[in-house]
């Protein structure tokens, strides 16, 4: 785990052992299970197309991350837009694993 900063109240004067526990560890795993996601969506895609599967529904999730950086610096602040494009692309995941293991 990352634990920052050792003080709540700000940097301490002198160093202590203080452990103050942080989320950053967790919201790191869940960036690079998005970035897992988007990967496997963006191959299943390409492997679909070939197969002549509808992937319409899929892309517009995929294009839809776009959607919640502004730039490289700012990005929404809405959790509740990126758990709902989240779920999305889970579902297009599942729909087009099912779509090509059908055939």
């Amino acid at each position: 785990a990352f634990f920052y900063p050792p003080s709540k109240n700000g940097y301490a004067e002198k160093p202590n052992d203080t452990v103050i526990p942080s989320l950053r560890v967790v919201t790191f795993c869940e960036s690079v299970e998005d970035f897992d996601y988007a990967l496997m969506l963006e191959t299943l895609i390409k492997q679909s197309r070939q197969k002549g599967v509808d992937v319409a529904a899929a892309e517009r999730a995929l294009n839809d991350i776009s959607r919640f950086f502004m730039d490289p610096v700012h990005w929404s602040q809405n959790d509740a837009y990126f758990l709902e494009l989240r779920n999305r692309l889970a579902e297009n995941i599942v729909k087009l694993q099912n779509e090509l293991s059908s055939e």
